[in-house]
């Protein structure tokens, strides 16, 4: 059943909608059905028509920005149209966009219509079993489903069949109600969801008001509702009164083990007041900062409950960074004692002797441990402190390269500490391991949980604590129960482990880095048994919120959720201006109540604020945390992004601009920008481009790094490989930092390096530079000495298994392997990478046509892949994402096809205007070859590159994924890119199951094939073009080449533009910056289905001329 305007009623007769929400959720079950809140019903229950459809499309459009992408963007929500035949029901998928702009309720009604439609004249006559073969499944969190949303008129009965949709929206005589999965919804978040949708049912049958206008207004109100129900601040038990009760119950105990020692509870407790009782001897009160500066065991474990029993502000520096960075953060805490052990002392006295002003005095903490039992009755007990005073100081990186000072609260600490013993996965008493550094915040939840709870903290030593090919022996042979580890090392401790070492765990808890969940550590877990709690929070705010990973690990989604918010802590998401976006849209993550902390010192206002509490009773402290995320329907929220500069690298935040401010500081550049060489979700190792103030080609790259490693730790160090000299830096078009072409020439760099790797002999050097990070090295210098670590050591031996073929274990390579002793290994080993079976083109075959395919619509069709000339007609037909937002509406004359394919756009344009003028762009000689068949003499074919400058270049070819052939290759990315293209089209299965076959189908090479280039100011006068109607580019990792191949007096002949980005640092604020400049306004779109996972992005401009129209 189609819909017309012959057959549309007045939407004012549709339906009558309820204002009210019921007091209480319903019962729900498994998959319940429930009545809509306040008995939602039709005005004429006899009549089910095309205009209900519309109706309830509507809303659930302006609503699908819960399914969208990234911040400022208008996502779409695939809906399906339930309709019934004498054949059984029959379904249509509507793809509706969130409503752009101010949109009135009328227009966008309106805009739905055509959307219906659309779909009608689609997918007339298709089964639901051919649209589901067609469309495949959208996948989120590890679930595919062929719908989204469901509506269903008439309460169609789909016994056996749901489609695998979240919720079912049903039209009936009875009013509305809806069906949904209870193990996808809380009821609070479906109560929201349904409050939301009465509100816009409302509007739009009366035709009132301007749609995001009302659904913000709406949502804004139920967000400060929110807020006052569930920020409730609460006094947790203090954490010094709860060691020492653990001491009181069980003084023998071991309460902290080393490889040397083992400290009872009752040891411990003598230990630390003794250390209280030194700094009391020292002048230091309740609320006095001090310093801790002590090597990991017992005797830091002494400092850090001395300290906070004495009431005092704790502040753990960590011993790898070089002094005067910790003589920075001595000058802002404003400590007068620093604690200190003998392995540590000649460290402290140099941090003394860098620090401005008055140096801290330091106070030897294994001579304290020694002094005689305290009799002094103000000890007997841990000091009283309030819950909003300091609690502890730790450091982050600053970007304008002083380090940050957070000052949290005793509230804080004593609430995560609590909060971590109620529930932990370990019963009673967990044996930990403490490996995380003592100067983070996971430190202290590590250590003091476990104390707390008369637990056993198990301390290796320092050669110990970051060399993850022994954390499994450790784990094994201490029968550790609970791990506290970031990802990353998760993944590099299960890659070299046997899962039989880690038989013991029973908890293992991941943060500082968004979790994924691989088929290892799914293995992994389902063999041992244990427990995976994903924690998520800033220094700022500590552990904030929480995602227990339960269930069959095979079952465990890729990418978990970071969880709900823990007792008395508040989340919520806001758009740049601070509103209160929809349930599901993508924003930034708000925290506010139990666990925020004070500010930072010198800024205690930056990010943060004393919000008004909805309830007027009295104000909230909140802190905006820089990281994108959206609230999923069960109340859990997912991580999508970080907002700022700041990365994560192998579990380490590191703030670009400390990096850049240390290079300026050695005074020997000008100019330095900092990269994350990697995916931005799992950042492994930092690039560095310098220019010189003396441009020379023998400029001394050791000195910038030693001068650098004196300011910054490690973690923060780029490796001599990654630091490249340039006489300038990339600009782009409106004068700033490229910062996109910085980080390509970062990576390029290694590509040429292993490219140019003739030899397997030259190919095993080069993987160890690599790896290793330097860019020569002594054949006899082991691996360990050289840098390397356990993450390197994964990382190339993944890399001699798949480029030459040579197994080398992580122990042969930590254990003194050297270059020279690699290569007498591998001898007899070596092998080319096996290309004789892998399917696709052929490099002989590349200018050949080799298949056809069949489409709706178009009919047989010239292909170069089927799988991709389908995903193509998905993206130009179904999902019409080169048509939104008006694009090809009025009259059009002429439209330029850049990155033309094999013409489907082509065919697209000429079927909605056949004496439209068609010019086609495009290199690929399969492709070139493809679109003169489909489109035989009603197109102009141009077989050449669009780019910056006419000529000739290189494009890279793809044989087996021939659509992401480029001028500029990135051949990982590509790869990741196809492979989640592939999976959200044709994966049915279940999470992660086709993915890694994905990749694997594609993980080839590209090979250069020499092309024209042409400009595109070039192409208008040679096709004598005195106006374009629509410009569309569809090209990879060139879109502003192209953009910027027209001259500035040609920008007026185009009306329109839209192109497909891979918005990848920045690439779309560059083209929106660009196309700015020339007048043009600009909307972005976000395929949630064809392109979740990807950074592909929709960007629609309109000339001055045409702006009007456009809304």
């Amino acid at each position: 059943m189609s819909f017309s305007r012959s057959d549309e009623p007045q939407l004012g007769t549709v339906l009558r909608c309820a204002r009210a929400v019921a007091a209480t959720p319903p019962f729900f079950t498994r998959r319940s059905k429930v009545p809509w809140p306040g008995n939602g019903s039709l005005s004429a229950p006899g009549a089910v028509s095309g205009a209900e459809e519309m109706l309830v499309a509507a809303c659930l459009g302006v609503l699908a920005r819960g399914h969208g992408g990234a911040q400022g963007e208008a996502p779409i929500l695939r809906v399906g149209l339930l309709r019934a035949s004498q054949v059984g029901p029959s379904v249509v998928p509507v793809v509706v966009d969130a409503p752009a702009g101010d949109l009135t309720c009328v227009e966008w009604l309106a805009h739905v219509r055509g959307a219906i439609a659309e779909a009608d004249e689609v997918f007339a006559g298709f089964a639901p079993e051919d649209v589901e073969l067609l469309l495949g499944q959208e996948s989120d969190g590890g679930r595919r489903r062929l719908f989204s949303v469901l509506v269903a008129p008439r309460e169609i009965e789909l016994v056996g069949r749901t489609f695998g949709n979240d919720l079912t929206v049903g039209i009936g005589p009875g009013g509305l109600h809806v069906v949904f999965d209870e193990r996808l919804f809380d009821p609070e978040i479906l109560r929201a969801w349904m409050e939301d949708t009465t509100t816009l049912m409302d509007a739009l049958q009366h035709g009132r008001g301007v749609v995001n206008e009302i659904l913000a207004a709406a949502t804004a109100d139920r967000a400060g509702r929110d807020q006052a129900r569930t920020v409730a601040l609460y006094a947790a038990p203090s954490v010094a009164t709860s060691i020492m009760s653990a001491a009181a119950h069980w003084p023998d105990a071991p309460a902290v083990v080393t490889a040397n020692c083992s400290v009872s509870y009752e040891q411990l407790r003598q230990r630390y007041l003794a250390v209280a009782q030194a700094l009391q001897a020292e002048g230091v009160v309740s609320g006095d900062a001090v310093g801790i500066l002590v090597t990991a065991g017992p005797s830091f474990v002494a400092g850090l409950l001395g300290t906070i029993h004495l009431g005092a502000v704790p502040v753990p520096l960590d011993a790898q960074s070089p002094a005067p960075r910790l003589a920075l953060a001595a000058g802002v805490a404003g400590f007068d004692i620093l604690l200190a052990d003998d392995a540590r002392t000649a460290k402290a006295l140099q941090v003394c002797a860098s620090t401005t002003g008055s140096p801290p005095r330091v106070v030897d903490v294994d001579r304290a441990q020694e002094m005689p039992e305290t009799t002094d009755p103000k000890l007997s007990a841990p000091a009283a402190v309030e819950p909003d005073a300091p609690g502890y100081i730790l450091f982050t990186s600053g970007s304008t390269g002083r380090p940050k000072g957070v000052v949290q609260t005793r509230r804080t600490l004593d609430s995560v500490v609590d909060w971590q013993v109620r529930r932990s996965g370990v019963a009673t008493r967990p044996r930990t391991l403490q490996r995380s550094a003592l100067s983070f915040d996971v430190a202290l939840q590590e250590i003091l949980s476990t104390l707390a709870d008369g637990g056993t903290l198990l301390v290796p030593a320092d050669w110990q604590r970051q060399d993850l090919s022994l954390v499994a022996r450790l784990i094994h042979e201490w029968q550790v129960e609970r791990l506290f580890i970031p990802p990353s090392g998760l993944h590099a401790m299960l890659a070299a482990a046997d899962a039989s070492l880690l038989s013991s765990l029973r908890e293992v808890i991941c943060a500082g880095e968004p979790l994924i969940i691989t088929g290892t550590v799914r293995r992994v877990f389902r063999e041992i048994n244990s427990g995976l709690d994903n924690q998520y929070g800033p220094t700022e705010t500590h552990v904030c919120t929480a995602m227990s990973v339960g269930g069959d690990p095979f079952t465990w989604p890729d990418n978990p959720s970071i969880g709900t918010p823990v007792p008395g802590v508040g989340a919520r998401v806001v758009d740049t201006l601070g509103r209160h976006v929809t349930l599901g849209t993508p924003g930034e993550l708000v925290i506010s109540g139990q666990t925020v902390a004070l500010g930072y010192l010198d800024a205690p206002s930056l990010k943060f604020a004393d919000e008004p509490r909805h309830d007027g009773n009295g104000a909230v402290r909140s802190y905006r945390t820089g990281d994108f995320v959206k609230e999923r329907p069960d109340g859990s929220f997912e991580f999508l992004s970080r907002q700022d500069e700041q990365l994560k690298v192998r579990g380490y935040r590191v703030e670009l601009g400390e990096v850049e401010a240390a290079a300026l500081a050695t005074e020997l550049v000008t100019d330095a920008v900092a990269f994350g060489l990697g995916d931005s979700s799992a950042v492994e190792r930092l690039g560095l481009v310098v220019v010189p103030f003396e441009p020379t080609p023998d400029f001394d790259k050791a000195s910038l790094l030693e001068q650098m490693a004196l300011r910054l730790p490690p973690y923060m160090m780029p490796r001599p490989a990654e630091t490249m000299v340039r006489e300038g830096l990339e600009l782009t078009p409106t004068g700033k930092v490229d910062r996109r072409q910085v980080a390509q020439l970062g990576e390029m760099t290694f590509r040429e390096r292993s490219a140019n790797a003739g030899s397997g002999d030259e190919r095993i050097r080069s993987l160890w530079h690599r790896c290793l990070g330097v860019d020569e090295c002594d054949e006899d210098e082991t691996f360990v000495a050289l840098g390397g670590d356990s993450l390197a050591a994964v990382e190339l031996t993944a890399a001699l298994q798949d480029a030459v073929g040579v197994n080398v274990s992580l122990r042969q390579l930590l254990a003194g392997m050297t270059l020279r002793t690699l290569r007498s290994v591998a001898t007899g080993e070596l092998r080319s990478p096996d290309t004789s079976q892998q399917p696709g083109v052929t490099s002989s075959d590349r200018n050949a046509v080799p298949s056809t395919v069949d489409l709706p619509k178009f009919g047989r069709i010239a292909c170069v892949s089927p799988a991709e000339a389908k995903h193509l007609y998905l993206d130009v037909v179904v999902s019409n994402n080169y048509g939104r937002f008006g694009m090809l509406d009025g009259p059009i004359e002429v439209v330029v096809d850049v990155g033309a394919n094999i013409g489907l756009f082509a065919l697209s344009v000429l079927d909605r205007h056949p004496e439209a003028r068609v010019i086609a762009v495009e290199p690929h000689p399969a492709f070139a070859q493809a679109l003169r068949a489909n489109t035989a003499d009603r197109v102009s074919v141009v077989e050449a590159a669009a780019a910056q400058t006419r000529g000739e270049a290189p494009l890279f070819i793809y044989d087996q994924m021939p659509a992401m052939s480029s001028l500029n290759p990135e051949p990982d990315y590509d790869r990741q890119l196809m492979a989640s293209l592939i999976d959200n089209q044709l994966n049915r299965v279940g999470a992660g199951v086709a993915t890694a076959p994905a990749i694997g189908l594609v993980g080839e090479n590209p090979v250069a094939h020499p092309v024209q280039t042409v400009r595109l100011s070039d192409l208008l006068a040679d096709h004598n073009c005195t106006s374009v109607s629509l410009l569309k580019v569809d090209v990879q990792h060139g879109e502003l080449d192209v953009l910027l191949g027209l001259d500035d007096g040609d920008w007026t002949r185009i009306e329109r533009i839209v192109v497909e980005v891979q918005d990848r640092d920045k690439q779309l604020d560059d083209l929106q910056q660009l196309l700015s400049m020339h007048g043009f306004s600009t909307s972005v779109h976000f395929d949630a289905i064809l392109h979740a996972g990807s950074r592909v992005r929709f960007l629609y401009a309109w000339a001055p001329s045409q702006q009007k129209s456009a809304v």
